[in-house]
Parts: structure tokens; C-alpha cells; sequence
């Protein structure tokens, strides 16, 4: 698990989504620096609505949530915007989104958070449930205002839960089927969909409608510490040993990548590229090419066509030194030469 005493905000601009592969500090500009109190910070949840604040969690049961200065970029500096305790034991998860923020503790307890505007209030849990008789190892959800949504924990007990914290009974559903810890977990924002990661080493694909399991994915490198769902079709897996993984949903094929020289803590989804951390600090930005790829390829091939039809007519037309210098160029002169009647 990485740990860091300082916080570091980057402005990734438009350098950043044109590079893929390379470290953060090498792109963009850095907006601020600041000095995460007396804790390492351990866990850091971004919130995903557009807001410019994050929440950060060490290894006791506070939880800073964090908000950039709206000022000009050169001169941005982080500002403290809540405090929030209540935890009896060390936070182990943290989700961030809208004005709401969901913990989890070694416990298995779950608490759920609304932020106020002002800043430097400490914050009172809104919500409490027991969610797991083990402790709990990751949280998402899809949050709406006032508590509405969804959210998914997951465990060492081997299970994953759905909960609507804004309900009188708010356990959803509990997934079960997993032969090990669950220890990464996501929903899709672009289908009915939930991701779960195991260190059985499998990912299991469930409906966000009925929590039925529909599909395993199998053949990882190691146990998924995150997961993320690029689009409908695309679910990438980063593991503790450095891979990445990104698997089709509808087909099951899965691309390695392996670029971490240790594990992947930190994975998400930025302006359709992917964004990872691994266990030395280093952030990876990787970019789809696939499309660019196959329309090298397409061209390529329509132009092999184009001179294979070239040196065909240059054979029947006798023109053989043309034909010569592009059977060469092919490598077609044993069959064009030596094979030509």
C-alpha cells in the first residue's frame, strides 16, 4: 500500500491526453502542494461530478476532505473543507461523490457523509450501517443528492453488498460466489452493470438490476486491486503485480499491459484514457490507439493492393525493370520473376 505525507494537484491540460505511458510529473503543471497533517495519506476518492474537491484518509479514522482554491492556476493552493470522525477503527475505504462521500472501516462499518459548503466543519455521519462481519475492502457507488443511489462494499468475508443508504432497509442485494476476499469493486455509468474483483483471481460481471452474475472473467496476472469501466464494452483490471488488464465484456478477450515494475494502487477513467498508479509513485496515462491502428493497417494493405496491381501490369506490359524494383520493394520476386510465364 502506498503511503504519502504530502498531496500533490496536477493541471494535466491538454499535454496530458496526448501522452501515454509516461509519469505525471513529466506533463502539466502542478497547482499546489500540501502537507497531508500528521497521517500518511493512504486512501485518496475524487469526486467524478466536475467539483474540484477529494477526499483523503491515513491509517486512523479521519477523513479530510480537501477543495482547490478557485483562483488562477499558477497560484492554486488546497484548502481543508471538512473534517470528518466517527469511526471506531482505521478507515479502509473511501468513495467521493457530489456533496456526499461513503467510508468504510476495518469493522465492516459504513458511513455516509453530507458536506457542507463551509469550510473547516466537521462533519457528522449521516448514515451508519454494519455492513460486514469482515473488514470492509472497497467501496463504489453511484450517489444521487439527499443519499439517493447506490452503493457497493466489498470484503473480506467474500461477498459484496449493494445498499441504498437513503432506505429503511438498505441492504439491496448481497453477491455472493466469490472463493476469495472481494477486493475491488465497480459500477458502470454506461450500463446496468457491476464489476467485482477477487483475489480468487477472477472479476465478476453482474446486473445492477436483478445481482445476478453473468459472466466470470478468468487469467489474471494477480489479485485486482481496482477496477473501471471505460465504456460499455471495456472493463480494465489493475493488478498487485503491475499489469493491467483491459477485458472485452461481450467477448472475454483481455489485452495485458505491463509497464509497473511493482503493484497498481490507483486506477480511473480521465477524458477517455486510462490513469494508473503504481507502488513507487509513478502515474501512467494509457491512451486506446486501437482504432488508429487498424486504420494503419487498412491503408497499408490498400496500398499494397494498389502496387501489387501496379506490378501485374508492369509484367504484362513488359515493362520489367518497374516490375523488377517493386518485386523487390514487396518481396514478390520469386513469384513474380521466377514463377511468371
Amino acid at each position: 500500500m502506498l503511503h504519502f505525507r504530502v498531496i500533490k494537484c496536477y493541471d494535466l491540460g491538454c499535454n496530458g491526453s496526448e501522452v501515454e505511458g509516461k509519469a505525471a510529473d513529466g506533463v502539466g503543471s502542478r497547482l499546489s502542494v500540501a502537507a497531508a497533517d500528521e497521517e500518511d495519506v493512504v486512501l485518496v476518492s475524487a469526486c467524478k461530478s466536475g467539483s474540484s474537491r477529494f477526499a483523503t484518509s491515513g491509517r486512523g479514522a479521519v477523513i479530510t476532505v480537501w477543495e482547490l482554491d478557485p483562483s488562477p492556476k499558477r497560484s492554486c493552493r488546497l484548502e481543508k473543507r471538512s473534517v470528518l470522525r466517527g469511526h471506531a477503527s482505521s478507515v479502509a475505504a473511501v468513495h467521493f461523490s457530489g456533496d456526499e462521500v461513503v467510508t468504510a472501516d476495518r469493522d465492516g462499518v459504513l458511513k455516509l457523509w453530507r458536506i457542507s459548503s463551509e469550510s473547516g466543519r466537521q462533519a457528522s455521519a449521516a448514515v451508519t450501517v454494519r455492513a460486514h462481519e469482515k473488514e470492509v475492502t472497497c467501496l463504489s457507488g453511484r450517489l444521487g443528492r439527499g443519499g439517493g443511489g447506490m452503493v457497493l462494499s466489498g470484503s473480506q468475508d467474500k461477498t459484496a453488498k449493494v445498499w441504498s443508504l437513503s432506505s429503511p432497509s438498505p441492504l439491496l442485494s448481497a453477491l455472493q460466489g466469490h472463493r476469495r476476499a472481494v477486493t475491488s469493486a465497480a459500477f458502470s455509468e454506461h450500463e446496468d452493470l457491476i464489476a467485482t474483483g477477487s483475489s480468487d483471481l477472477t472479476v465478476r460481471l453482474w446486473g445492477s438490476r436483478t445481482f445476478e452474475c453473468f459472466k466470470t472473467l478468468e487469467g489474471l496476472a494477480s489479485w485486482p486491486t481496482n477496477l473501471a469501466f471505460l465504456d460499455a464494452r471495456s472493463l480494465a483490471v489493475s493488478t498487485h503485480a503491475g499489469v493491467l488488464h483491459v477485458a472485452s465484456t461481450p467477448t472475454d478477450k483481455m489485452e495485458t499491459f505491463d509497464r509497473h515494475p511493482g503493484a497498481i494502487w490507483g486506477l480511473c477513467v480521465y477524458r477517455g484514457m486510462l490513469v494508473t498508479l503504481g507502488e513507487g509513485g509513478e502515474v501512467l496515462f494509457w491512451k486506446d490507439n486501437s482504432e488508429a491502428i487498424a486504420e494503419m493497417k487498412q491503408r497499408m494493405k490498400e496500398e499494397e493492393l494498389g502496387q501489387d496491381q501496379t506490378l501485374s501490369n508492369c509484367l504484362h506490359s513488359g515493362n520489367n525493370r518497374k516490375a523488377l524494383n517493386l518485386a523487390i520493394k514487396l518481396d514478390r520476386y520469386a513469384k513474380s520473376f521466377l514463377g511468371h510465364g
